[in-house]
């Protein structure tokens, strides 16, 4: 049951974000905010995101919770999406770098490795259990927490994305 609700947080987010993006131009996808990322920039951070907490998952580790979760989905969509005016620098690993430059790569590249994340929990490449895993800022998190964290993270950048569009056409209504 708790993998089925996974899922569909995971489903739910991915089509958000490409609906989202299959309806911006060229020029919006390249919006950049003064000292922030531009829309692209974010869509890379969270195909980077991704990737990098599947490959953290697949890892053994000997770390393990009393409890399925340390810090819980409420909590994590408490600290990562409502309260978004905390700004967390990113690690240079997951700093983009320009990779992505079209709605068409980002969609590929994101549905990859959304479809892998589900497949390597159908498979048992990753399990969801409560070994832990050290988030930078966040502390120790369960599997399950890594797994509420991935569309949480992408929900706080889309509620970012979505800022910077409604800024853009605030200063072109007037």
């Amino acid at each position: 049951m708790l993998k089925v609700q996974l899922f569909e947080a995971i489903d739910r987010n991915t089509k958000q974000l490409i609906d989202l993006v299959n309806t911006l131009s060229p020029a919006q996808l390249r919006l950049k905010p003064e000292g922030k990322w531009s829309v692209l920039e974010q869509l890379e951070h969270i195909v980077l995101t991704d990737k990098i907490v599947g490959l953290l998952l697949m890892r053994p580790h000997s770390s393990v919770a009393e409890t399925d979760t340390v810090i819980g989905q409420e909590r994590l969509e408490k600290i990562i999406v409502t309260l978004r005016a905390r700004k967390v620098a990113a690690p240079d690993l997951l700093q983009p770098t320009g990779s992505i430059q079209t709605a068409e790569q980002f969609t590929i590249q994101f549905t990859e490795q959304r479809n892998a994340f589900k497949e390597a929990v159908n498979n048992g490449t990753i399990v969801l259990d409560s070994r832990t895993f050290k988030h930078p800022y966040l502390g120790e998190m369960t599997v399950i927490d890594w797994y509420h964290f991935i569309p949480l993270h992408a929900h706080r950048h889309l509620e970012q994305i979505k800022e910077i569009l409604a800024n853009q056409n605030a200063i072109e209504d007037h």
